[in-house]
């Protein structure tokens, strides 16, 4: 196999950075990879304020209704499951 000739490297040096994302693509991907890592960060910092939440309250367990102890089970495991824990 021979190598290219000028005017085919020509070619391929003016195409080459044909398929790079422009600047705007670059803001929009780096907007959105912020706002997701955002998104986990609040989720993950939901779940340890319930589970803190639910130790304190887990203290007192014998003075709560059932009720109360169902909707505290209910809140960390949504909060576990919505930060990807699984239980």
């Amino acid at each position: 196999m021979s190598g290219l000739g000028p005017d085919a490297r020509a070619l391929i040096d003016a195409a080459s950075g044909g398929d790079d994302p422009t600047d705007r693509d670059a803001a929009r991907v780096r907007a959105k990879i912020a706002a997701r890592v955002a998104i986990a960060a609040g989720t993950g910092a939901a779940s340890v304020t319930a589970a803190k939440t639910s130790a304190a309250a887990a203290t007192s367990a014998s003075s709560i209704g059932l009720a109360t102890k169902v909707a505290v089970a209910v809140a960390l495991a949504s909060g576990a499951t919505a930060s990807g824990v699984a239980l």
